[in-house]
C-alpha cells in the first residue's frame, strides 16, 4: 500500500475575476512526487472560447517543467494546494481517483 498526501493544482485565467480552475492533481510519498495533468482541452474551449485552450497547453507546459524541479510559488495564477491523506496500490490508481474526483474538466463529453 502506498501512502501520501495529494494536492490540486489550479489555475486563474484570469487574476480580475478571480476564477480557479482545477488543472490537475498531484501526489506526494517521501521524497517523490507526482502529477496528472488536464490533457483535454475541449471543455476549456468550449467554456472560455478563444484561444484559452492553446493559453492553457502552454501553461501546464510550463508548469510541468517547473513542477518537476519542485519549483511552486512562480505565478499568482497558480497553486498547489494540499489537500490530506491518500493511498492506494498504486501511484496511478491514487492519481486517477484524485483527477476523476476534482478536475472537471477532463475529458471532452
Amino acid at each position: 500500500m502506498i501512502k501520501g498526501t495529494w494536492q490540486i493544482v489550479q489555475w486563474c485565467p484570469d487574476l480580475v475575476t478571480r476564477e480557479w480552475v482545477n488543472i490537475g492533481i498531484g501526489f506526494k510519498s517521501g521524497d517523490f512526487q507526482w502529477f496528472k495533468y488536464l490533457d483535454d482541452f475541449r471543455k476549456v474551449k468550449t467554456i472560455y472560447g478563444g484561444d484559452t485552450d492553446e493559453h492553457l497547453k502552454g501553461v501546464l507546459e510550463i508548469v510541468s517543467d517547473l513542477f518537476a524541479k519542485r519549483v511552486y510559488g512562480f505565478s499568482p495564477q497558480i497553486k498547489l494546494i494540499e489537500i490530506g491523506f491518500s493511498q492506494g496500490e498504486t501511484v496511478s490508481e491514487i492519481l486517477n481517483r484524485s483527477y476523476q474526483r476534482v478536475v472537471t474538466l477532463r475529458g471532452g463529453q
